[in-house]
């Protein structure tokens, strides 16, 4: 999770590390950001609080903008998001073999 750093407190240690991974590894073709209303998410992660996670939320949503993200809701079955993004990634790979 990109916001460990942020909440645990070594924010400066974890930009160094984040900018030195990056150089690793290669940017992703796609980056897929579930999605779940707040009540949903502060369900599951008891340890979270709502002013901090809207931090986190405006925070993907500000790289979702900047990098394009595909956003995909999980307010249905798991098995119909798996199958959404899955469908996602099948059609982007059969329109490369395209070309």
């Amino acid at each position: 999770d990109l916001m460990t750093g942020l909440m645990h407190g070594f924010t400066s240690e974890y930009r160094r590390t984040r900018a030195w991974f990056g150089r690793l590894v290669p940017r992703p073709t796609r980056t897929v950001l579930l999605e779940a209303d707040a009540p949903t998410i502060l369900a599951r992660k008891a340890v979270l609080e709502p002013d901090v996670l809207e931090r986190f939320t405006a925070t993907y949503d500000r790289l979702a903008a900047v990098h394009g993200f595909e956003r995909v809701r999980t307010d249905r079955a798991p098995e119909a998001v798996a199958s959404d993004v899955v469908e996602r990634v099948f059609d982007e790979l059969c329109e490369r073999l395209r070309r």
